[in-house]
């Protein structure tokens, strides 16, 4: 049987990847003095990047607060 994390992973990439077969036509990103025209796919790519590193970093974030949480409640508990 195929894990669930791994279904999920392959479900996103393939949605991904359809994404970026779907949508080759540039686009302007505009942004205060600065004017680009790039890829959409490129654009997509870019921010599903982004997206993952961020949830990383909050992901990891979040466990060393619960853990730092639990290991206080254990040292009141102690005394």
């Amino acid at each position: 049987m195929i894990p669930i994390r791994l279904t999920l992973l392959l479900i996103g990439a393939f949605c991904l990847v359809l994404l970026i077969i779907g949508n080759p036509q540039p686009v302007t990103l505009q942004f205060l003095f600065w004017n680009q025209s790039v890829e959409l796919y490129k654009v997509i790519v870019v921010a599903f990047l982004l997206g993952v590193v961020l949830t990383i970093i909050y992901t990891g974030q979040w466990r060393q607060l619960i853990r730092m949480k639990d290991e206080r409640y254990y040292r009141r508990r102690r005394f």
